[in-house]
């Protein structure tokens, strides 16, 4: 998977683009874009709203194996 984030890096952020940026990135082969919001991880995005089910959060709270992040 490749990721890239679409920002300029001209001007200062707006208080809307802390809250969330556009994340494109490469998922199975096909070029996915997704609005992501501050403080969600790579997992809850992949899982919720791409529909992969196959990734699980086996640590969860404590964030030790870096799956998740």
């Amino acid at each position: 998977m490749t990721i890239s984030s679409q920002t300029d890096q001209h001007s200062a952020p707006s208080p809307a683009d802390e809250a969330s940026h556009t994340v494109n990135f490469t998922l199975n082969g096909a070029a996915r874009q997704l609005q992501v919001v501050k403080g969600e991880t790579l997992l809850e995005a992949l899982r919720e709203r791409c529909g992969l089910s196959s990734m699980k959060d086996g640590c969860s709270p404590q964030g030790q194996c870096g799956c998740c992040v």
